[in-house]
């Protein structure tokens, strides 16, 4: 597997953190088996974003929940995500929809983003109504520019 420079410094921050013990545990009603939620950029109460990671172990997942006051968006940083039995190169959960990720078999790190509907509102004045999944979008190069 050849990474690139952005996606190596990511995994250096993960296992850091994991191992600095910087981490939460997702609790059982939202995880299947062992999840760990690693934070990296943003706050979603404070600044209307966030930008992490979730580290499966092999055998758990994220069971299915809907998103009512936020959106978000999964992409796989390492392993295969698959989503309601389809793998998915990116997956987005817009405002009162549900996703999930279904049991990984091997290792595998998701980059999540979420932005809050404060947040949302203000980039829709900024930029006239935008679809959400351009809103995450938007949000997630944003952070990787600062990066």
């Amino acid at each position: 597997m050849n990474l690139d420079r952005v996606t190596l410094d990511k995994l250096e921050y993960i296992h850091k953190q994991i191992k600095e013990g910087n981490i939460s545990v997702l609790p059982e009603k939202l995880a299947i088996g062992t999840v760990y939620k690693i934070p990296y950029q943003g706050d979603l109460m404070n600044d209307g974003y966030e930008l992490g990671f979730l580290y499966l172990s092999p055998n758990s997942g994220i069971k299915e929940h809907i998103h009512i006051n936020d959106i978000e968006m999964y992409k796989p940083l390492v392993g295969i995500l698959s989503v309601k039995g389809e793998q998915s190169e990116v997956n987005y959960c817009l405002l009162e929809e549900t996703h999930n990720i279904d049991p990984v078999l091997e290792t595998t790190i998701i980059e999540t983003v979420k932005v809050n509907k404060n947040y949302i509102d203000s980039l829709n004045q900024e930029n006239h109504l935008l679809e959400q999944e351009i809103l995450l979008e938007k949000v997630y190069q944003k952070i990787n520019k600062l990066l």
